[in-house]
């Protein structure tokens, strides 16, 4: 396939899905920001920690405002009568370069400092 071929494909998710992913995305923001104060507070710091910390927070905020932005903007009805968010190719690359980065981040946080950050 040529990469001018490639450049006019579209990407769609149903909305449902996606509205659940964006969820997801600012509930791991809003304890990621919780994380971030109690290792700053710390009297000695865990740069790895908060490092990887900060890529969670830059990962989820991506998800975040790039699904925000296009389900307020981008909602198109199917054949089906459902409702789907269209994503250019190079936002829904992003998207899923993101969602790999969350999860390895979450990984690297459990396995290697203690940090959780689902909900126990």
């Amino acid at each position: 396939m040529s990469e001018k071929e490639d450049n006019n494909k579209i990407y769609s998710l149903p909305k449902p899905y996606a509205e659940k992913i964006r969820d997801e995305s600012y509930d791991v923001l809003s304890r990621i920001q919780s994380l971030l104060d109690y290792e700053l507070d710390k009297e000695i710091l865990n740069l790895h920690a908060i490092t990887l910390l900060c890529d969670g927070h830059s990962s989820n905020y991506k998800i975040f405002k790039d699904l925000d932005f296009f389900l307020e903007n981008s909602l198109v009805k199917n054949d089906d009568g459902q409702y789907a968010v269209v994503l250019p190719p190079e936002h829904m690359m992003f998207i899923e370069q993101a969602a790999l980065a969350k999860y390895f981040i979450s990984r690297s946080l459990c396995e290697e400092c203690n940090i959780s950050l689902f909900l126990h």
